[in-house]
């Protein structure tokens, strides 16, 4: 029996090493949530594995913090600890509180770099010593490589959390918008690196000469395109054909119609499986007429697109949406005592506030955005297309018929709610899959080099160009896309645009890592209040019941054993 007992314990610890052995020769990771929240995307280890800089993590999220805020720090040091599991030496991180400094000078000129090279703050309430304090943190990362090879340093940064206006209708709650920085850690980070490591930036040709956005009108995009693409400018009546190593297109509210000609080279660079976005109005209005009063009668857009966005699988209907959830505008309502006007913001329905998404990584824990004048889309036969709606219209929302006057007096009466029943409507479509030219049986499809039946690509649809149009200011500056001056927020009209090219140009597959979901598992207050005094007595009591069980048990063990 002894012997047998020896045998046991040997092949037991024989396991043991030959386990270790294979641990140490063959790399893996168990993950046991049911999320599968402490894995990484597939992609995001092979960009890791593959590494050729070194690359240094410095996140400004050390100090202390309300427990939120502490979820989110844990969730980024376990996320880099992942990352450096698969990276090796090549990455590194450390935690930094930028609140501390010699003095308020320093501290300040620190806050100063921060906010300059993209990392905003943001004010939470913590305690400290007892009592609670306002404080600014930073929740973010800069991110530094190294490239021996070339003796250069590259720098950029990310943000780890982003505040969402709590006063629109619909926006996610604090605790939500908390976990969407959980669920994003991921795909920022790598992101970020990403961008660092690549050899070359991708290109992204802003088409002109068809009356499209002007520079200061794309201010706020030029600008975050820059930040991870090339920008070069397309004027198509000018170019036999798109350029090559364009590797997206973007058409931003064109108002002059596109020539067959120019639009036989948009057609053939899809052909050749080149990605194109659309921003493009069915219906105009002069708002400077409606804001006088007067009123404006909408009048069609002629770009001369439908032909081929019906071609490719969805048709922009000549209507507007009007939606409760909506942003807001200064009016007139009245006169104060001494005769000046009495305005006040109100919301201005042709004006939607859209944070109605479809299930997509594009649009994944996207803030709300503002749409204007924005028109319906239907979808269409087209074989082979799959077509993905992105972007809704909230379900309080109605759809107006055009030709139709826009009056600015109309918004003074509150709207009638029984007549806003008609969401959620699409108004932003993702296409994907081979395309045919609308060419393929006409004079052009005999051109030398015409090619009728496309490669895999993808398509983007929006019936609003102002989607990604920013205001100018009285100065002529332009103001940051998506700021909202009465409310004081920023929508996320950028970040779409961004989530849009990120999904249609990512060859690696990084925006996969988007669709890591954490489920919030909130107590139930009620019976929690209900039950609060019962648990408290268990937990108290419990421990004490158990340690005295234990030792009558104890007691009469020894007592019968000694008695033998």
């Amino acid at each position: 029996m002894r012997k047998k007992q020896l045998g046991q314990v040997f092949l037991g610890l024989l396991g043991l090493v030959v386990f270790n052995i294979l641990a140490q020769q063959y790399f893996f990771r168990i993950d046991l949530t049911e999320e599968q929240r402490y894995s990484l995307h597939p992609a995001t280890k092979q960009i890791l594995k593959n590494l050729e800089v070194d690359i240094v993590i410095k996140v400004y999220l050390e100090g202390e913090f309300p427990p939120d805020f502490q979820r989110l720090q844990k969730a980024v040091r376990e996320t880099l600890d992942e990352f450096k599991a698969y990276a090796g030496r090549r990455l590194s991180y450390r935690f930094i509180d930028p609140s501390v400094a010699k003095n308020e000078k320093e501290r300040n000129q620190r806050y100063r770099e921060l906010y300059e090279k993209g990392i905003l703050p943001t004010n939470v309430f913590a305690k400290e010593e007892g009592q609670r304090v306002e404080k600014i943190i930073f929740p973010g990362a800069l991110l530094t490589a190294y490239d021996p090879r070339a003796e250069k340093t590259f720098e950029t940064s990310t943000l780890l959390f982003k505040v969402i206006d709590q006063k629109v209708q619909g926006a996610p709650s604090p605790a939500q918008i908390l976990n969407q920085s959980v669920e994003n850690v991921e795909f920022n980070l790598i992101s970020a690196i990403r961008q660092l490591t690549q050899s070359k930036k991708q290109r992204i040709g802003l088409v002109e000469g068809h009356g499209e956005l002007e520079n200061v009108e794309m201010a706020t995009i030029i600008e975050r395109l820059r930040e991870f693409y090339e920008v070069v400018k397309i004027p198509l009546p000018m170019e036999p054909r798109v350029k090559e190593g364009v590797d997206a297109l973007i058409i931003a509210k064109p108002d002059s119609a596109f020539p067959e000609e120019d639009k036989l080279k948009i057609d053939q660079y899809i052909m050749q499986g080149g990605r194109v976005l659309f921003f493009a109005d069915v219906v105009g209005v002069y708002m400077d007429s409606v804001l006088r009063e007067k009123g404006s009668f909408t009048f069609p857009v002629e770009h001369n697109l439908l032909d081929m966005f019906f071609k490719y699988g969805v048709r922009l209907n000549p209507t507007l949406i009007k939606d409760l959830n909506a942003g807001l505008i200064p009016i007139v309502v009245g006169n104060i005592a001494d005769g000046r006007p009495n305005i006040q913001p109100l919301p201005w329905t042709y004006y939607p506030l859209l944070n109605n998404f479809g299930k997509h990584p594009i649009t994944k824990n996207l803030g709300p955005i503002q749409a204007k004048y924005i028109s319906t889309m239907d979808t269409v036969k087209a074989p082979g297309i799959r077509k993905t709606p992105l972007v809704f219209s909230s379900q309080y929302a109605r759809v107006i018929p055009t030709p139709t006057e826009v009056l600015y007096e109309e918004e003074r009466r509150p709207p009638n709610p029984r007549l806003f029943n008609q969401g959620p409507l699409p108004v932003a479509y993702l296409l994907e899959g081979a395309f045919s030219s609308i060419y393929k049986s006409r004079p052009f499809s005999k051109r030398p080099g015409f090619v009728a039946n496309g490669k895999p690509t993808k398509v983007l649809i929006c019936a609003d160009g102002d989607l990604i149009r920013n205001d100018t200011a009285r100065n002529g500056e332009p103001v940051p896309l998506g700021f909202d001056m009465i409310r004081q927020t920023t929508y996320s009209n950028a970040d779409f645009l961004l989530q849009a090219l990120d999904y249609m140009l990512d060859e690696q597959g990084v925006i996969g890592a988007k669709n890591k979901e954490i489920v919030l598992r909130p107590l139930d207050k009620i019976k929690l209040n209900e039950a609060r005094t019962f648990w408290q007595v268990f937990n108290l009591g419990m421990p004490i019941l158990s340690i005295a069980l234990l030792g009558f048990v104890f007691f009469f063990w020894r007592k019968r054993t000694y008695q033998r």
